[in-house]
């Protein structure tokens, strides 16, 4: 599996729909490795605690967690990819 690479565009497939984000931080968290991800401003996504998107990467789709949210921000989203 490749993980996210920071300052790097990513796609992530939410409830049906594409949307391209950027990886701005990545770490490990024991269970797996959390990343942060900005998406669009103009997306107006509210996530639901433990609901799951899918990350395509080349020749497998990555099924990702929503944490949290880091700040404030609505469009700063936490994601967990489960080891």
């Amino acid at each position: 599996m490749q993980l996210p690479v920071l300052n790097q565009s990513l796609q992530l497939a939410i409830r049906g729909k594409t949307y391209t984000a950027t990886c701005v931080d990545l770490f490990d968290g024991g269970y797996g490795w959390y990343f942060d991800a900005v998406l669009p401003k103009n997306t107006r996504i509210r996530f639901k605690p433990g609901e799951q998107c899918t990350m395509p990467v080349p020749g497998a789709k990555c099924v990702v967690d929503f944490v949290g949210y880091p700040t404030n921000e609505l469009w700063k989203v936490r994601f967990l990819i489960a080891k």
